[in-house]
């Protein structure tokens, strides 16, 4: 899944930072997930492209272990759910990119609860 320059949040270059920072490879998290969750796998991945455009080791550190082993499961949802707040709590981030990270919270957070 390769994502255009102009849909990553706070990109400003031409080169997609997916290259740089998977050297291409598509992301582990299950098929299953992005059947069911285009939204959110669009929001994060713009999430990634910008943090490692601007080389944002923090929020990458915190983000791709949950991201990429996210089984589609309960505790998969879970231990994402678990990373994106972690980071909501301990990042600054321009307005946009925290705008986009509480919406991923709120949709997994609605994952994880479903009965």
């Amino acid at each position: 899944m390769s994502t255009s320059p102009g849909n990553r949040v706070g990109s400003t270059g031409s080169h997609s930072s997916r290259d740089r920072c998977t050297n291409g490879r598509t992301s582990g998290h299950s098929v299953h997930m992005e059947a069911a969750k285009p939204d959110l796998i669009r929001d994060v991945s713009r999430l990634i492209d910008a943090w490692c455009d601007r080389r944002e080791l923090r929020g990458l550190a915190g983000l791709l272990p949950a991201w990429l082993s996210n089984n589609g499961l309960t505790d998969g949802w879970a231990d994402l759910l678990k990373a994106l707040r972690a980071l909501s709590a301990t990042l600054v981030l321009p307005e946009e990119e925290h705008t986009v990270l509480l919406q991923s919270i709120a949709t997994v957070e609605s994952f994880v609860s479903r009965k």
